[in-house]
């Protein structure tokens, strides 16, 4: 359980979510962009790190940058579902075109000892699976979601609360997503967003909003 500051939120491309080949955009400048074709939202043009002479890999390879801005919302029978949109951007050299795709997101509870799932400071677990709703990129999402070929299924665990067991503060959560491949099981940090409860109470009904990043290979 780690204290978010909503800068690292916004900021996510410098140091954020832990993908195989997560982002290193140290080397891109940000500045404000006005990308209608990509709909970048108003919000994050003067945010988001995006580097038309590439971003790079954690292998040192040169790659597209994407961010994923997840909407959605935890009901009191504590089913999550939500709309993603997704932003690819290319290198000029690349000959390619910056698009978007919307990706749908519902889920059920996990019942389990989170600790198992490789999370001991998460409070709560969810099996999802995604659709994709508007494809404008043409592109294979399971490569995304490290996802078999069969459907976008994961586990997904939300980090709300501090050590002490207090809210995050400004209701920050993080998130992270649990990986099973023929090289193992690991679960890794996914993206970080806020969360709004409908009523007094820390949890269920919410709504929440996280981002996500990762620069990806050729």
């Amino acid at each position: 359980m780690r204290m978010l500051a909503l800068s690292a939120l916004l900021l996510l491309s410098c140091d954020g979510a832990s993908d195989t080949e997560t982002q290193d955009s140290d080397t891109g400048s940000t500045v404000c962009q006005d990308n209608p074709d990509a709909s970048v939202p108003e919000d994050y043009r003067c945010l988001w790190e995006i580097n038309y002479s590439g971003c790079t890999t954690s292998r040192g390879g040169e790659g597209k940058q994407v961010y994923y801005l997840m909407e959605g919302q935890v009901d009191a029978s504590g089913n999550i579902s939500g709309e993603s949109r997704i932003w690819w951007f290319y290198p000029d050299d690349w000959n390619a075109t910056d698009c978007v795709d919307t990706v749908s997101l519902t889920g059920t509870p996990v019942v389990t000892d989170l600790e198992r799932l490789g999370c001991s400071q998460c409070e709560e677990a969810y099996e999802v699976t995604r659709e994709v709703t508007t494809d404008n990129c043409n592109l294979g999402y399971n490569v995304l979601f490290n996802e078999d070929e069969d459907g976008y299924y994961q586990t997904l665990l939300f980090d709300t609360k501090t050590p002490d067991g207090q809210p995050q503060e400004d209701g920050n959560i993080l998130v992270f997503h649990r990986e099973v491949s023929d090289k193992g099981e690991s679960t890794k940090e996914y993206a970080r967003g806020t969360m709004t409860p409908e009523g007094a109470e820390h949890g269920p009904p919410y709504t929440f909003t996280w981002l996500g990043s990762v620069c990806r290979s050729r």
